[in-house]
């Protein structure tokens, strides 16, 4: 019972929660679909902004059990989008945030998580794994793994896609560059932000400059990318 008060996990703001994560990442493997979309869910919501959650789901190897959950989805975006979340958060901002970077590469989870870099997926999980991606660039031992995946070429069409939609609405009368509750413009600045890190490697500058990366950015300056 404790996966079903997803909305209620934003309220959770006490530390000593760690036998509750304990438990949520045990039912990660969980057979049964409903089960495993919603402690994916608490998860992504323990883990926002909460630097002592991540670091215990990091410790207790929520990392692993993340990426297996997202490996066994089965391409279930329900799954999929709050466990790629989740992951986005314990590689940032935290003390144990370097471990979890490294950790998504030892287990193999860079293959695991590029898959989903694809016009298929809604712009809600690719932003999600664009950011995911933006925080395990910041392992400089990652930049070879995610060269290998094509993450380069992945992202720079992602970021040329959501450039083209950011005079685009979504709905009729809707908001401008507003898509699947996307907005288009954030999609830009984390994809510019994964780039830019990306770019600290020689042999990813050459990638970026046979994809002509440097027209886009000449033809629209992007503030607040780093």
């Amino acid at each position: 019972g404790i996966v079903w008060p997803v909305s209620l996990s934003w309220c959770v703001l006490q530390d000593h929660l760690d036998d509750l994560l304990r438990q949520l990442i045990v039912l990660l493997a969980s057979n049964d679909v409903t089960t495993v979309t919603c402690t994916a869910g608490v998860l992504c919501n323990l883990t926002c902004n909460n630097a002592k959650n991540k670091t215990i789901v990091c410790q207790l190897h929520g990392v692993q059990a993340l990426l297996q959950a997202v490996n066994n989805a089965s391409g279930r975006e329900d799954i999929i989008e709050p466990a790629v979340c989740a992951l986005r958060h314990i590689t940032s901002r935290h003390p144990s945030a370097d471990m979890a970077q490294n950790t998504v590469r030892q287990v193999g989870g860079i293959p695991v998580i590029s898959a989903f870099l694809h016009q298929q997926c809604r712009w809600p999980l690719l932003k999600g794994l664009v950011g995911l991606i933006r925080n395990l660039a910041l392992c400089p031992e990652n930049h070879f793994h995610l060269r290998q995946q094509a993450v380069i070429p992945k992202l720079w069409n992602i970021l040329t896609r959501a450039y083209t939609n950011s005079s685009k609405r979504g709905v009729p009368g809707g908001p401008q560059g507003l898509i699947d509750g996307v907005y288009m413009d954030e999609v830009v600045e984390v994809s510019v932000g994964a780039l830019h890190l990306l770019a600290r490697s020689p042999e990813n500058r050459h990638t970026m400059r046979k994809l002509n990366t440097v027209k886009l950015f000449v033809q629209k300056p992007i503030t607040n990318w780093r």
